[in-house]
């Protein structure tokens, strides 16, 4: 099943995730996790919070956090760039600051809050429909925190009827902390399936709800090498679908095809 999870998600362009994600570390943990990476150029934090409902639409709050740790990450990470798919997915800005390495908070301004088409020059009503969200951060220097927060709701897609995600946590993304948190109606068939090395999975019932809490130690900094094998098939992952096979799914999409 692990395997087809993976699969499913790896076909799925409709299943449009955000990057990386983190927040709530406290200075002293901090400190340890940078010194665990220090030939990054920036540390990232990760918190994801996913609600499925019993009618496989979703809401993701995700917080995410950039530290920054050299002057040539500071042009590479002051401009954040999401995506999502306009009519499935909405996707708002809760907020986004620059936590200045004295103890001061440099706001976003409405301004720097972009949002366009993602893919103009490619044909296809779904690449018509990707959008993109640029935030970007003002004041940034070596030291300073890139903090967002944002909130992205899925609706049931005209082609794909059930929920799937997939998020994965390379460790060329410099990952110092990671935590995600999948809840769903128990009468909901959704699997939940952590990967990789150093991913904790507990779960918990109450209330008629199932709740998977994945913490991930992430593994130390290593760039990316040419040729590399996909960081699905070698990194942590959460893998997340209603669907149960294969055969499922490929009957779903035909009798809407057709």
């Amino acid at each position: 099943m692990t395997r087809r999870i993976k699969l499913i998600s790896a076909i799925l362009p409709m299943a449009v995730t955000l990057g990386p994600v983190g927040i709530w570390l406290s200075a002293e943990p901090a400190r340890a996790q940078d010194a665990h990476h220090d030939d990054a150029p920036y540390a990232q934090q990760y918190e994801n919070h996913i609600t499925v409902r019993g009618d496989h639409t979703a809401t993701n709050v995700i917080t995410q956090r950039f530290k920054i740790l050299t002057q040539s990450a500071i042009a590479s990470l002051s401009q954040q760039k999401l995506t999502f798919v306009e009519g499935m997915q909405t996707l708002d800005t809760v907020e986004a600051y620059t936590a200045k390495a004295d103890g001061r908070r440099v706001p976003v301004p409405a301004k720097n809050i972009l949002t366009q088409d993602a893919a103009p020059e490619l044909p296809g009503i779904y690449f018509r429909d990707l959008k993109q969200r640029t935030i970007i951060f003002s004041d940034v220097g070596v030291g300073d925190t890139l903090v967002m927060t944002h909130k992205r709701e899925t609706a049931k897609g005209k082609i794909f009827k059930q929920f799937v995600e997939s998020l994965q946590f390379p460790r060329s993304s410099a990952y110092t902390s990671a935590k995600v948190t999948v809840e769903a109606p128990v009468s909901v068939s959704l699997r939940v399936k952590a990967t990789g090395n150093g991913a904790v999975e507990t779960i918990d019932e109450s209330g008629g709800h199932r709740r998977h809490t994945i913490v991930i130690t992430p593994a130390s900094y290593a760039p990316e090498e040419t040729g590399a094998v996909s960081a699905l098939d070698r990194d942590p992952a959460v893998l997340m679908s209603t669907y149960n096979s294969y055969e499922e799914l490929g009957s779903m999409y035909g009798r809407t095809a057709l």
